[in-house]
């Protein structure tokens, strides 16, 4: 969990997966973002939520200060651009793991 204890490493080892494009060859970074609303509408609205929320990683690229996140969520794919701030606000857990190979 990286919410109550906040762990830059979960998001540095989103973004080495991206870059060395492991995420495309099958491992999976599954997040509960702490709620949809946040993710699509305020990072920092007011009042309180609660974990509610699972997506997949497809992509997190640092750009100075700013982070572009790529999820496949609802069955289609969205993208953000966020503060580190503000990323570290929206997702409760990471999970990471690789899909199994084809038999």
């Amino acid at each position: 969990m990286a919410y109550w204890v906040p762990r830059p490493s979960v998001t540095d080892k989103m973004i080495e997966l991206t870059a060395s494009g492991a995420l495309e060859r099958g491992e999976v970074v599954l997040l509960c973002l702490i709620s949809d609303t946040q993710w699509k509408d305020d990072y920092n609205s007011p009042g309180w939520a609660k974990p509610e929320h699972w997506v997949r990683v497809r992509a997190v690229e640092a750009t100075g200060d700013e982070l572009h996140v790529s999820v496949f969520s609802f069955g289609g794919v969205q993208d953000r651009t966020l503060s580190k701030e503000d990323w570290g606000r929206i997702y409760f857990e990471a999970l990471f793991g690789k899909l199994n190979e084809p038999s």
